[in-house]
């Protein structure tokens, strides 16, 4: 009786979680004012230290993603948003295996880079803002820069935020949710 009623509360647990972060990756897009200065990548790093499924992770990320795109609008190159956020949140699990601020920082880094990469191309590839030529595709990488900086600079704010928050607020324990010791 008394194993059913943990499995029970890890569920019970687990769900909270993914819904806790299914209600804050919605928000993080509906209450921005900055473009790209918000913590949905924080967000997806630490929703997929703490879920730890590479399913959910992926779960979350599209249901987010679409239930704010209804209220903000849908746009061409949603489908490359929707994968670089989703292997942000696989690429997270794998890299986080050892729990300590110098991996969150430079997968806070190097998360918004990639998605800069993937997202600029895929506004190149299926909007007509820009030439089908790779000068057209230079352009686009260039216009993007600026919110590159801001993306790079939210997530490493959010990232260290949430990171202390948990850390040293909330007491979690991060060697539980380590793949491998120290």
């Amino acid at each position: 009786m008394e194993k059913i009623d943990k499995k029970t509360t890890e569920i019970r647990s687990w769900l909270m979680l993914t819904g806790i972060f299914l209600v804050l990756l919605i928000l993080s897009r509906l209450l921005v004012e900055v473009p790209n200065f918000t913590p949905t990548i924080s967000l997806i790093i630490f929703a997929s230290l703490f879920i730890r499924n590479n399913y959910a992770i992926m779960l979350i990320v599209v249901c987010s993603q679409l239930i704010s795109d209804y209220f903000l609008g849908f746009y061409q190159s949603m489908f490359f948003v929707y994968i670089s956020y989703i292997l942000i949140g696989v690429y997270s699990l794998y890299f986080l295996k050892i729990i300590s601020y110098l991996p969150i920082l430079l997968i806070s880094i190097s998360a918004p880079i990639f998605f800069y990469i993937v997202t600029n191309f895929g506004v190149w590839f299926t909007m007509d803002l820009y030439p089908p030529t790779s000068k057209g595709l230079i352009n686009s990488y260039v216009a993007g820069v600026p919110f590159l900086k801001s993306s790079v600079l939210s997530t490493i704010i959010y990232s260290s935020t949430i990171y202390v928050i948990c850390k040293y607020f909330v007491l979690v324990d991060f060697k539980k949710f380590q793949t491998t010791e120290k």
